[in-house]
């Protein structure tokens, strides 16, 4: 069974209002004693918001999310529609209402935002939840991107208002970036990379006018490694001693290959083997790190083959 959690602050949905006593004349022969809710004035409402408590939420590789993550309730700049594509704009067209920290335990965000400190946001403003375990697009950070129909900022009123809630629910929230309610999971975060730079913009920028070095098979700055190689590696096409090779470290019965890679190419990898450095075929292997900037694998050695070389191969990019 799965629940929703209320917010501590949904606990006393009257914490804003004042009590007061009101006594009848003693002249009478009795004595009233009554109790009076009012509300203040002056104050616009409150909004309460976050995800479901005690739900399952993960990464894109199925791993339970931690104190890591947070989750932000914000609106982007009037005429800004965030898209997958245009995901490098985000941070710069995004407007931060409030945060939450992950609560590990209750497996939940959980927030309020008092409309009063934010007087300038104008009515029926789109609300989206963002949540996510950082900012950095070279180390592929995992996302959420959210909103619903009903999250609309609301009017400022003289009154004290009723509580909005607002919370995460999979049957009517629209997601942008992540998924929600699959593989018993709430909240499915997903690992982006940065927009990728097309091979030959990256050239142009490092060759300008000079189009006859621009050729992805040439090798201007003689250093063994053509442009098509620099731009996946991020090395600089005119400087021999800019390179990158990968690092390979054997420990035991596995070898663990480390190579640092442009996290704005488009050009994907297959990492090949051979005995003989004439025969090369796919290898087997346990991807341990697969950031935009940087690969690292472990092979099983092959006791029948007691030296193998590698190598990585470069291919389209999946997209």
């Amino acid at each position: 069974m799965t629940y929703l959690h209320a917010p501590p602050a949904e606990k006393d949905i009257h914490a804003d209002t004042s009590r007061k006593r009101i006594f009848f004349s003693r002249s009478l022969p009795f004595l009233l004693l009554a109790i009076v809710i009012l509300p203040f004035e002056g104050h616009a409402g409150t909004i309460h918001w976050g995800s479901k408590g005690y739900v399952e939420n993960a990464d894109s590789k199925g791993r339970t999310w931690d104190t890591g993550y947070s989750m932000a309730i914000g609106m982007f700049r009037e005429g800004f529609t965030p898209t997958f594509e245009n995901r490098e704009r985000w941070t710069t067209e995004w407007r931060e209402l409030g945060t939450a920290v992950y609560d590990a335990e209750e497996k939940r965000f959980a927030g309020t935002v008092d409309t009063d400190a934010h007087g300038d946001v104008p009515a029926g403003a789109k609300i989206h939840f963002w949540a996510k375990n950082g900012d950095d697009l070279t180390k592929g950070p995992e996302w959420v991107l959210m909103t619903s129909a009903p999250w609309q900022w609301p009017a400022t009123t003289s009154s004290v208002s009723p509580a909005v809630v607002w919370t995460t629910d999979e049957h009517s929230i629209s997601l942008i970036v992540g998924d929600a309610g699959r593989n018993g999971k709430h909240l499915i975060s997903r690992a982006l990379r940065p927009v990728p730079v097309p091979q030959s913009t990256w050239l142009t920028e490092h060759f300008g006018k000079d189009t006859g070095s621009m050729a992805a098979d040439l090798d201007p700055d003689g250093d063994g490694l053509p442009n098509a190689l620099e731009y996946f590696l991020g090395t600089d096409p005119k400087d021999p001693s800019s390179s990158g090779s990968p690092v390979l470290e054997a420990t035991g019965d596995e070898v663990k290959l480390k190579l640092a890679r442009n996290p704005y190419a488009e050009s994907g990898y297959v990492l090949e083997a051979s005995d003989d450095l004439r025969t090369w075929h796919p290898v087997d292997h346990d991807l341990l790190t697969d950031r935009p900037d940087l690969v690292e694998t472990s092979i099983t050695k092959d006791p029948a083959k007691p030296t193998l070389f590698f190598r990585f191969t470069l291919k389209p990019a999946v997209k």
